[in-house]
């Protein structure tokens, strides 16, 4: 499974209290068993990859963890310069189901599309 995260605000916040949810039915997609992908804490697990920049390059720290919230910010910038945020769990899933909230909050970094 891949998720990515296209994050063109200065912030934006991930997570529906902290959570971040998959249904993983690898072998049986009627077995009901959540894992938690997101533990709340930091971001173990999660591979980052920002665009012009190598996998598990946090560049300027644009994703992160706060107050039990997965964070994308790119308050770090002068101007976006299309580095697109990605983000990648270190293992892949037949079925799942995500829940997620998601929030633009602040100003767009300079240069951001307009989406």
């Amino acid at each position: 499974m891949r998720i990515h995260i296209r994050a063109l605000s200065r912030w934006l916040l991930l997570g529906a209290l902290s959570s971040l949810f998959c249904l993983s039915a690898q072998s049986n997609p009627d077995q009901k068993e959540w894992l938690q992908l997101f533990n709340g804490k930091n971001l173990d697990g999660w591979a980052v990859k920002i665009t012009g920049h190598d996998l598990h390059d946090n560049y300027k720290n644009t994703f992160r963890v706060e107050d039990g919230v997965m964070k994308v910010s790119y308050d770090g910038y002068e101007t976006f310069g299309n580095k697109f945020g990605h983000m990648f769990y270190r293992e892949p899933f037949s079925y799942y189901i995500l829940a997620v909230e998601y929030r633009f909050v602040g100003e767009q970094v300079a240069g951001g599309p307009n989406w």
